[in-house]
């Protein structure tokens, strides 16, 4: 079932989609019940809503998937869940790649050592993460558009006890477990 606030005029405005995603990386994507307290219009779809931890590569070829997918695992074996909250938005200016970004803004306690931690983690498993010495601002991108607007999200709760690899359009998804175990493996049918 469609949202009511996902129509408009009697016409269903549809989100931008995830179709065509090339790339590899590891995120945290919302729960459809928390996701669905921060759509808009025009948006990103429920299922797409997530914080960004490592953009690994443009493209999977080249990339020895087992072997990251075994890293990815094994780091959020090693993990707590963290919980923090929605609090506010926030704007990424246009630039000549890309709109303007409305993002809703996270406060995670310990979100920013986790990500410094999983780009340690793949570096030293031989993968290069793109973007890994820039400042990191959690977010959650809403919607790609031309101007900023007067948004304001919602304050929401948020528990991250999993993370995900995307390899282009397939997403594996890991627990975060807080054990340290010491071997894991994982199929190498990815």
């Amino acid at each position: 079932q469609v949202p009511a606030d996902r129509w408009l005029s009697g016409q269903l405005i549809l989100a931008k989609s995830a179709a065509n995603h090339n790339g590899v990386m590891v995120a945290w994507f919302l729960p459809p019940e928390t996701a669905k307290k921060l759509l808009i219009v025009g948006g990103e779809s429920i299922e797409d809503l997530h914080i960004t931890f490592a953009y690994v590569a443009e493209t999977t070829i080249g990339i020895d998937k087992a072997k990251l997918a075994e890293t990815v695992a094994q780091f959020a074996l090693e993990r707590n869940v963290l919980e923090g909250k929605v609090n506010g938005s926030g704007w990424f200016e246009p630039t000549e790649e890309r709109e303007g970004v409305l993002y809703a803004a996270v406060e995670v306690d310990g979100l920013e050592k986790f990500r410094i931690d999983l780009i340690k983690t793949l570096q030293q498993a031989g993968f290069s993460p793109l973007n890994a010495d820039k400042a990191f601002i959690p977010h959650i991108t809403l919607v790609y558009q031309s101007e900023r607007g007067n948004y304001k999200a919602p304050i929401v709760d948020l528990k991250i006890d999993n993370i995900t690899l995307t390899l282009a359009e397939k997403r594996s998804i890991y627990k975060l477990a807080g054990m340290g175990i010491d071997s894991f493996s994982v199929s190498d049918d990815l």
